[in-house]
């Protein structure tokens, strides 16, 4: 991933699969048989315009409808008529094929969250690679399923990332920075004055509820619109830093 996470992607594809090729820790390569003869790896079929450091968006068409893991495009996609599609109905040998890098799973974002972004009626059969618009990529809400990955999964989405952690807090008692602060929400931005790119509870659903309104209204709501919400008693504090009256 590190020579694609200093660039934000040029294109995002809807790669095509089913449960047949759900990755598992057995068939980490997912949409491909035969192949370990031929030296590949985490081989799927790709469209033929795909470049190396696109998004790929696997979106599985039986039976959840949904896009389920992210990764990127790691090479040049390359023809090839010998390699088995693994899927269950039956598919055309003569593919284009690429590797991605390792797949982020997240959860589920069903057909219909994807079809809202749209302005015509998405039809997502025939060959895999589907475009998706950078528009359409922003309206939707990417969560990892291992919280743990979700910074690399921000950065695989957007690339370049430099993704800071605040936790947003209300003071009781203004004149003092070492009162006791009642924590409110935990988000993710590049920076304080960046807009920020996830959110989740941190004490008070209340807050978390109020404030993901606005960001999901606006995706370029910051931090500080966050903090400056709860006027003087507003503070924020970086996970590893230390806390700052708005």
């Amino acid at each position: 991933m590190d020579e694609f996470d200093r660039q934000a992607p040029a294109n995002a594809w809807l790669l095509l699969a089913d449960e047949s090729s759900w990755p598992t820790p057995q068939t980490p390569a997912g949409m491909r048989e035969n192949t370990d003869s031929l030296g590949l790896d985490n081989l799927w079929t790709a469209p033929i315009d795909g470049a190396p450091g696109d998004l790929a968006l696997l979106y599985f068409i039986a039976p959840i409808k949904a896009i389920c893991f992210v990764a990127r495009i790691a090479d040049h996609p390359f023809w090839s008529d010998e390699i088995k599609v693994n899927a269950l109905a039956p598919v055309g040998s003569q593919q284009w094929w690429a590797s991605l890098t390792p797949l982020i799973e997240i959860e589920p974002i069903p057909f219909a969250d994807i079809q809202a972004t749209q302005e015509k009626t998405l039809v997502l059969r025939g060959r895999t690679g589907k475009p998706l618009s950078s528009a359409s990529l922003a309206r939707l809400e990417f969560k990892a399923v291992n919280p743990d990955q979700q910074e690399q999964l921000q950065q695989t989405i957007r690339g370049g990332a430099i993704v800071r952690h605040f936790v947003i807090a209300l003071n009781s008692d203004v004149y003092s920075d070492d009162s006791p602060a009642v924590d409110l929400v935990r988000v993710t931005a590049e920076g304080y004055d960046h807009p920020i790119t996830h959110i989740e509870p941190a004490g008070d659903p209340r807050a978390f509820d109020l404030i993901k309104s606005f960001v999901d209204e606006d995706r370029n709501y910051t931090v500080r619109q966050a903090v400056g919400m709860f006027g003087v008693r507003g503070m924020y504090r970086e996970v590893s830093g230390h806390q700052h009256l708005s």
